[in-house]
């Protein structure tokens, strides 16, 4: 395998979608892997991501989706996620957070 990227997803219903299917037309699944860590969404981020990538699950070598069973946070879940994921290099999506000037 040769990149892991990783997203981490948190109440993300509002671009979740788009995120994904940018992934999805950029990804090649015979070299790289996407793990995406849900801590405890209370929208519909989980069932946006099942709907948009449900049937590639079987695929667990290259398409992994684990939801935090208890609240880690940023942080711990994205370092879970870096433990899980079997690339050489790997890659972190986040999402951009607003700042104020």
């Amino acid at each position: 395998m040769k990149r892991s990227i990783i997203l981490y997803t948190n109440n993300s219903e509002k671009y979740i979608e788009r995120v994904l299917r940018s992934i999805l037309e950029q990804i090649d699944d015979t070299k790289e892997q996407l793990v995406i860590v849900d801590d405890l969404s209370t929208d519909n981020t989980v069932p946006i991501i099942v709907s948009l990538i449900g049937y590639l699950f079987d695929d667990e070598e290259h398409y992994k989706f684990y939801i935090n069973t208890t609240k880690k946070g940023h942080k711990d879940s994205i370092e879970m996620a870096k433990k899980i994921a079997t690339g050489d290099y790997k890659l972190v999506v986040n999402k951009k957070k607003k700042v104020r000037l």
